[in-house]
């Protein structure tokens, strides 16, 4: 047999790296053995090893802006050694699913669904798997008892204004938010904030979407405010949300809106587009509306979020 390959990515010693080898044209038994530190030995020998790029990334994040981490391997890489690898880079695969790129179905496929893994050929010297991680449906299924009346909160990816997000938060103070959120804000400080509103109800900044998709609570549907939706007027508003909305200029990008459980838009007589801090303002007020509350009525208890 040929000298051993070593696997650059570090893994636990009860995840094996599978590769077949090959001596007289005959398939050996799969070989591999584990060094104490963890890192996979491999043998290569009549297989070709190639760079292997796994790739990942939150729904709602554009997969080329995921994260990359590299090893050596062949051709099948096993589901156990995937999920160490996301683990091991701080991926709760408890609240999130993992879903693998099929080239064969063109589409998503469920990685616990499958044992051994063959990644996708590019740029002719290196294979790529491409993982997309979606909070799991038992996450947002729990029953409004448990959580007592709901939560929500209220935010602006990619906003351009400063001004906005500062009426946005105290108008969210005012219709009831949990919390209000920034996804890659572009612009220093937090707003006009003339209810001293940085006092009532927090704000989660976060630089991209796989990291809102961290910070956001358990549970929280994702309810995405942008044209050629749900009307508002028979929108039913989820206990438990989190209403997202696109940037002054180009609106909620794509992945963004696809990532969402629900999309909504709020009717108008001439201009159908609302300016980000009057149409968070509108969708709260619409909430409070039809759920029969008020700010004042609602106990601590009623307005507290968990968060992750």
């Amino acid at each position: 047999l040929k000298p051993l390959v070593t696997c650059t990515t570090p893994v636990p010693p009860s995840c094996v790296l599978r590769v077949r080898s090959m001596q007289d044209g005959v398939v050996a038994p799969d070989c591999v053995t584990v060094e104490a530190d963890g890192r996979a030995i491999v043998a290569a020998d009549g297989a070709e090893t190639s760079r292997l790029a796994v790739r990942w990334f939150h729904a709602g994040t554009v997969p080329s802006r995921g994260k990359v981490r590299l090893a050596d391997a062949t051709t099948c890489v096993p589901r156990a050694w995937v999920e160490a690898l996301l683990e091991s880079e701080g991926e709760d695969l408890r609240r999130y699913g993992a879903w693998v790129h099929s080239p064969t179905f063109d589409g998503y496929v469920k990685l616990e669904d499958i044992d051994e893994l063959t990644p996708t050929a590019y740029d002719g010297s290196g294979r790529m798997l491409l993982v997309r991680l979606e909070e799991r449906p038992a996450r947002t299924a729990r029953t409004a008892l448990e959580l007592g009346r709901g939560f929500f909160g209220i935010g602006i990816v990619r906003g351009k204004a400063e001004a906005n997000h500062g009426t946005l938060w105290r108008s969210a103070v005012q219709l009831g938010a949990a919390f209000v959120f920034t996804v890659g804000a572009r612009y220093e400080g937090r707003g006009s904030d003339t209810a001293d509103a940085t006092k009532r109800i927090p704000c989660l900044c976060a630089t991209d979407w796989d990291d809102f998709a961290k910070l956001r609570p358990h549970g929280a549907l994702l309810v995405g405010v942008e044209l050629g939706g749900t009307p508002l007027d028979s929108f039913e508003h989820p206990d438990r949300c989190v209403y997202v909305l696109g940037a002054e200029d180009h609106g909620l990008p794509r992945h963004v809106r696809e990532a969402c459980h629900h999309v909504i838009t709020i009717p108008a007589t001439r201009h159908d587009s609302f300016n980000v801090a009057v149409a968070g303002s509108l969708v709260m007020y619409d909430r409070m509306r039809k759920r029969g509350e008020s700010v004042d009525a609602l106990s601590p208890d009623q307005t507290a979020i968990k968060l992750p």
